[in-house]
């Protein structure tokens, strides 16, 4: 939270860990694959995801 203030204060865009995870996507740096893996892994790790949310970001993944 700190982060995103201090970036929002010099004007800097923010994104979140989804929009960075599907833009690696966008770039081919990362396959459908590990971007699930990542986010199980996140999940695992404490990071709260609601079920609507993981299933809205499953359907996005099917299309790459």
């Amino acid at each position: 939270k700190y982060a995103k203030r201090c970036a929002k204060l010099e004007n800097i865009e923010v994104h979140g860990t989804m929009y960075l995870l599907f833009l690696l996507l966008e770039k081919q740096l990362l396959t459908v694959k590990e971007a699930k893996q990542t986010i199980d892994q996140m999940i695992r790790q404490g990071w709260y995801c609601s079920p609507d949310l993981y299933a809205v970001i499953q359907q996005k993944l099917k299309k790459y």
